[in-house]
């Protein structure tokens, strides 16, 4: 696919990443928080500041944008 975004996101954006108790995944329970790399599986790495997690779409929630602008 050559779209730039998936499911409401887009490559380098920063987002917070809830995994709840319960999940098939092999990240651990918790809050992270960093940049996303969108597949358009719906599985997205996100890198932390110590640690690349692929997580699902479902997980994420957007911080900040990837729009030109530096938010810190």
């Amino acid at each position: 696919p050559r779209s730039k975004n998936f499911f409401g996101f887009k490559t380098g954006d920063m987002v917070k990443v809830i995994v709840p108790t319960g999940t098939k995944t092999k990240v651990p329970t918790g809050t992270y928080t960093g940049r996303v790399a969108v597949r358009s599986s719906g599985y997205f790495d996100v890198k932390t500041g110590d640690a690349k997690l692929t997580v699902s779409h479902k997980y994420c929630q957007p911080i900040y944008l990837m729009d030109g602008y530096n938010y810190v």
